[in-house]
């Protein structure tokens, strides 16, 4: 027989092979996990600043931004905007400088100051039975905070007197001939300016980040500038959610909602408008909240605030959906500040009812607690997984301020007078005059986390020339015409 001496060298030849191949094979995996371990994340997020005409502003493009390590990030490059200059500053910011302070895509608007005939309206006050509502006054829920020393939390402070009961005054706003004065809106030239606030520069950004492995990779970011009128009056404030409008370093500086750890905020495509919008609630089992927050937005001047929210899951009586908090010199809220406005679940099923800080025997008066305590209370009944359009105007004062509230285009508030209160309960600190919000749910450390809300199209407009429709959500008219 004739052996075939080649067959163990060829078999010997082949096992080496695949052995050598076995090991390039790792080799190549370690490899590649060494250069993916030593490339760093590297997220980019479009950022939306809101910024006045009247100057330069510094524009923090990173705060959104997903970084490993920012220190290792660089802005390299900025295109320049159509009507202004971006350079970059050494600290990684940029300095926005309008180049041209009448920005607009509408130059059919210069008459919409003409508004000599806007006071037409002497009859707009001819509403002497407006008050004849005495029940409405009916505020046995006033002291309605004994628990309000929990100063971490101010606002755990409302359901020791939750008495939905003695306030079923939903029609205390029913005034309907309190409005006869259709003809105070019979202006809509001096109002031609419904886009005169889509007031946008663009640029855009690229960042540079330098890798453990000495490799390089860059991105780009787009920058949307929306610009307030001259004289700060306009659109401020414009969060519609379609991208991500909140971060851990939130200000007004930035457009962005301040927020308090990286899960507090949850996105829906359940929108108002739009395609997405925020979801808050008890997923974040966070012991009394999940909200966030845009500290001293707001002032005791002129505002027209809108906003919708569609509630999921009801929180528990008398536990707050959004606040509007009054500020002091000494800083924040502290001990007993008392909310100007505050939006709450009734313990009744499918009742809220907005607190309103309209009672003029208590705007000197310093309590021993605070958040609610005085204020009166306004009732309405609401849809589960129905989105409630709610739009504010206010002037806030102690003596001499007026405040209306709509929902879903009906005005429920309509006070004229005291709007607000002096002093801060406890201590006894005057307000500053500055107005921070809180939006989302609170129901305090003596509830179990309990509730879940989707919040969209939240927009503000500061000083006079402003009308319900600048604010409200889809740009909808009112059932009852504002009467200031």
């Amino acid at each position: 027989m004739k052996l075939d001496t080649n067959s163990p060298l060829k078999v010997l030849s082949l096992f080496i092979i695949f052995l050598f191949g076995i090991s390039c094979s790792k080799d190549s995996d370690l490899l590649s996990d060494y250069v993916l371990a030593d490339v760093q994340e590297s997220v980019v997020v479009d950022d939306y600043f809101f910024v006045s005409l009247n100057g330069s502003t510094l524009l923090d493009v990173l705060a959104n931004d997903i970084l490993d390590d920012e220190s290792t990030v660089t802005i390299t490059n900025v295109t320049q905007p159509k009507n202004g200059t971006v350079t970059i500053n050494d600290d990684n910011t940029v300095t926005y400088t309008p180049t041209n302070p009448e920005i607009t895509n509408t130059p059919d608007n210069t008459d919409t100051q003409d508004n000599t005939d806007t006071q037409d309206n002497t009859d707009t006050q001819d509403n002497t039975d407006t008050q004849d509502n005495t029940d409405t006054q009916d505020n046995t829920d006033t002291q309605d905070n004994t628990d309000t020393q929990d100063n971490t939390d101010t606002q755990d402070n409302t359901d020791t007197q939750d008495n939905t009961d003695t306030q079923d005054n939903t029609d205390t706003q029913d005034n309907t001939d309190t409005q006869d004065n259709t003809d105070t809106q019979d202006n809509t030239d001096t109002q031609d300016n419904t886009d005169t606030q889509d007031n946008t520069d663009t640029f855009t950004y690229t960042t540079e980040v330098s890798n453990p492995n000495e490799s390089t990779s860059t991105e780009t970011g787009t920058v949307t500038i929306i610009s307030n009128r001259s004289q700060g009056r306009g659109i401020i404030w414009d969060t519609d959610f379609e991208t991500v409008q909140w971060s851990s370093k939130g200000s007004r500086t930035n457009g962005m909602w301040e927020v308090n750890g990286g899960d507090a905020v949850r996105t829906t495509k359940d929108a108002r408008v739009g395609n997405q919008a925020i979801w808050l609630g008890d997923f974040t089992q966070n012991d009394t909240r999940n909200e966030i927050k845009a500290n001293r937005l707001l002032d005791w001047g002129e505002h027209w605030i809108g906003f919708s929210m569609k509630v999921i899951e009801p929180l528990p009586g008398s536990r707050t959906y959004i606040q509007f908090r009054n500020t002091r010199g000494s800083g924040g809220v502290g001990d007993g500040v008392i909310n100007p406005v505050t939006l709450r679940q009734s313990t009744r099923s499918g009742q809220m009812y907005f607190q309103t800080s309209t009672n003029a025997s208590n705007v000197n008066r310093v309590f021993s607690t605070g958040a609610s305590t005085g204020t009166e209370r306004s009732n309405f009944n609401y849809n589960l997984d129905d989105y409630i359009d709610f739009v504010i105007h206010w002037v806030l004062d102690p003596t001499d301020g007026y405040i209306e509230i709509w929902v879903n285009g009906n005005k429920i508030v309509d006070e004229t007078g005291t709007t607000t209160y002096r002093y801060a309960h406890v201590d006894g600190e005057p307000y500053d005059g500055d107005v921070g919000i809180q939006m989302g749910l609170y129901w305090s450390k003596n509830n179990a986390p309990q509730g879940n809300a989707y919040y969209d199209e939240f927009k503000v407009w500061e000083g006079p020339g402003g009308r319900y429709e600048d604010v409200s959500p889809g740009g909808l008219s009112p059932n009852d015409p504002s009467t200031h």
